[in-house]
């Protein structure tokens, strides 16, 4: 999908692409040799996870270090540098910085940084300044989305009047008696047998809104379970319990973007009552305590303004990057521009194909013309029942 927009756009103007500090084919490239590796005979847990991630991290860190690489250097004003550097090294007077979720975190950042070198920014999947940590009440909005959603299928309206119901009853299954499963050991050869429980079930679900086929699949799955078929939740769980450590720039990028102190407030107020707790966000932000990582500070994560021209493109069915983000940045950009796409989820795949009615818009944005509507819908249809 992407890739097919930047050769549309090669035609008519120059695409500059890089890796980030610490990541793709930049050098250093932070992935450390470590990987998580948490019992299978009891559930999971949100104590024993954060733990496991702090100490990889911790290990990065050292690991790192001892290669002569320092923290410091690995924050988003740091890349948002890097765009401008880019610019000037490739001899443009001006640019229009295009990004998605993460990318478009920096692109308020180079916007706040560089804004005087700006044509206009193409900013989806809008995370500002402050947005790095989720709220665990817009989890529960997006959950209630895909319910009223599902509530419109005629497929599923007697199997599963409600998705929310279910995995809330699902939830309290799980904390009264976890729950083992035989499944696939896919890395390892054989079978291998998983215990698992509620905060088990609230990261897989918390997974799942980062990505179109995992939220149309997920119907099938809370339907599977209720039937007492527990193996996606075995496999997702086994996967998160041997997965390879955090790049360590992303550690460091997202612990030093952190948050106000309001909304780390307000993330655990709400994840005291969110069906989910904090799930949507952890290991973070405790992954990064103790460890001496930067911390870009509060004016970084300060309101934004500005006079360039902003396109901010968010999804309906997004529970990472909601649409709220859009909303609470927009006042603070006098040629701010929302476009809603109806039934799009985290993932551009979703909905960005070439030639698409989306990347029309966004390239009659770039081309200097006002968009031609600010809503545009996309089909989405979850997957049938079993």
């Amino acid at each position: 999908g992407r890739l097919s927009r930047w050769r549309r756009w090669a035609e008519e103007r120059d695409v500059i692409l890089f890796d980030q500090r610490g990541v793709g084919q930049s050098r250093p490239e932070l992935t450390p040799p470590f990987f998580f590796d948490l019992p299978m005979t009891e559930p999971g847990t949100r104590a024993s996870y954060v733990e496991a991630s702090r100490d990889l991290a911790r290990r990065s860190r050292d690991f790192w270090a001892e290669r002569g690489v320092d923290p410091a250097g690995y924050t988003t004003a740091d890349s948002a540098d890097d765009v401008n550097d880019i610019r000037r090294a490739l001899g443009y007077d001006r640019m229009s910085p295009v990004g998605y979720s993460y990318g478009s975190h920096l692109c308020f950042s180079v916007i706040r940084r560089h804004g005087a070198a700006i044509d206009r920014a193409i900013a989806g999947g809008s995370e500002g300044p402050d947005h790095t940590f989720k709220l665990p009440g817009n989890v529960d909005k997006a959950l209630a989305e895909l319910d009223r959603t599902l509530a419109l299928d005629p497929r599923w309206k007697s199997v599963l009047p409600s998705l929310v119901g279910a995995l809330a009853d699902l939830l309290n299954a799980l904390r009264r008696s976890p729950k083992r499963v035989t499944i696939k050991d896919k890395r390892r050869g054989g079978e291998v047998e998983v215990t698992v429980g509620d905060w088990d079930l609230q990261m897989a679900v918390a997974d799942t809104l980062g990505a179109t086929p995992a939220l149309k699949a997920l119907p099938a799955n809370i339907l599977a379970m209720t039937r007492g078929d527990w193996r996606w939740l075995g496999e997702t769980a086994l996967s998160r319990r041997r997965r390879p450590a955090f790049n360590f720039m992303s550690i460091v990028m997202d612990v030093a973007s952190g948050a106000t102190p309001a909304r780390l407030a307000r993330i655990r107020e709400e994840a005291k009552t969110a069906l989910l707790g904090d799930a949507i966000n952890l290991p973070f932000p405790d992954v990064g305590d103790g460890l001496g990582l930067p911390d870009a500070g509060e004016t970084f994560r300060g309101p934004l303004r500005s006079d360039v021209p902003t396109l901010m493109h968010v999804g309906t069915l997004d529970g990472r990057t909601p649409v709220s983000n859009a909303d609470e940045l927009l006042p603070g950009f006098s040629h701010g521009r929302k476009l809603v796409i109806g039934n799009a989820s985290h993932d551009t795949g979703s909905w960005s194909g070439e030639r698409s009615a989306c990347e029309d818009e966004m390239t009659r944005f770039l081309d200097g013309q006002e968009p031609s509507t600010d809503r545009i819908d996309i089909p989405f249809a979850f997957d049938s029942p079993a």
